[in-house]
């Protein structure tokens, strides 16, 4: 019942958050050049990742060689966070494979993933 639902809420709404089938969710925040990516739950893990604009293309860059941490729970949203724990291989693999969804629905904003599909191990 929630699927057909969730599917329309991401057509109609194209660039507020995308809900995954997981209930966690991606959003685009301009303002701090970001992905942000939170995971469902009472309690909600929420990881930044950092924007690149790239001129001669005119489309943002995901840049996935990055090491990426989970945000300290304490630190305000519109502050940086830098030092929360580092995610865990599997974790980063669901956040790639999510980010590729989250691409594909706007083609003509983001450039294909840079880094290829590993990353730091």
């Amino acid at each position: 019942m929630f699927e057909p639902f969730r599917a329309l809420l991401n057509t109609i709404f194209l660039n507020s958050p995308y809900v995954f089938e997981d209930g966690s969710r991606m959003s685009y925040h301009a303002q701090f050049d970001i992905l942000r990516y939170e995971t469902r739950g009472a309690i909600p893990k929420i990881l930044d990742i950092a924007l690149e604009y790239d001129a001669s293309s005119r489309l943002l860059r995901i840049d996935t060689t990055r090491i990426w941490r989970w945000r300290e729970a304490d630190v305000p949203l519109n502050m940086p966070s830098e030092s929360g724990p580092v995610l865990t291989g599997i974790e980063r693999q669901g956040v790639i494979q999510k980010l590729c969804i989250f691409q594909s629905k706007h083609p003509k904003k983001y450039q294909l993933l840079a880094g290829g599909k590993s990353g730091p191990k």
